[in-house]
């Protein structure tokens, strides 16, 4: 199993703002046939330098992860959010669950 850990961090982190990115990412779920799960979680400490949101995705194989990377849905969802990112940082490992 592959799975993508993500950490964003946005140039408005009010409450909306962070709902409306974690909701956004939300949509990919049952969407993208090659993604197998997506947990999406919020800063609850709201101190600086934290990241506002994380969130991980899991996939089968890196071919799903590829094909993912490129999925219109992921693509659309990308763009919609990626006006809000100041800055992220992600780790893809395997895993054997």
């Amino acid at each position: 199993m592959i799975i993508n850990n993500v950490m964003l961090k946005l140039k408005n982190s009010d409450s909306e703002t962070v709902s409306n990115v974690k909701n956004e990412l939300l949509t990919m779920k049952g969407k993208v046939d090659v993604l197998k799960d997506i947990q999406v979680h919020t800063d609850i400490l709201k101190q600086d330098p934290n990241f506002d949101i994380f969130f991980q995705t899991k996939f089968a194989s890196m071919k799903d992860f590829d094909a993912y990377k490129i999925h219109p849905k992921h693509i659309k969802v990308t763009e919609k959010i990626g006006g809000n990112i100041a800055s992220s940082a992600s780790v893809c490992a395997r895993s054997n669950e």
